[in-house]
């Protein structure tokens, strides 16, 4: 939204040219992924994963989860990387999670989907708090 704000402000000051164009349209599009893609909220439960944005609900049932992974570092400070969790829906990946959840929260998730789910799916990952 600041980006919006900065591209709005150049072009009343400036007239509205080539830049601040650009500078809208990226704006808007960003804005439309964070609040169509990014999760506030997830909960599991023994049929799927519920991912809440802020403008959309979304199930994604366990039948179209390939897998379920850790994410890869963005941070080049190791101790800021955060290991959230992605499913894998074939070669598209949907974040569940930006942070690593508590080994708690971890360890309720493979009760809550039960022990043949959670062989499948909780196997690879690594268990929080762990390397």
């Amino acid at each position: 939204m600041c980006l919006l704000a900065i591209a709005v402000a150049v072009a009343v000051n400036n007239g509205f040219g080539v830049i601040p164009l650009i500078v809208m349209i990226a704006a808007v599009g960003s804005a439309l992924v964070v609040l169509f893609d990014m999760p506030l909220s997830t909960s599991v439960d023994a049929e799927g994963v519920v991912r809440r944005t802020p403008l959309r609900r979304q199930r994604i049932a366990w039948d179209d989860i390939d897998r379920l992974q850790r994410m890869r570092r963005v941070s080049l400070i190791p101790r800021v990387a955060s290991k959230g969790l992605v499913a894998m829906r074939g070669p598209r990946q949907v974040l569940l999670c930006d942070r690593t959840e508590s080994a708690f929260q971890f360890e309720e998730m493979r009760r809550v989907v039960g022990p043949e789910l959670a062989e499948l799916f909780f196997s690879g990952l690594s268990r929080p708090g762990t390397k």
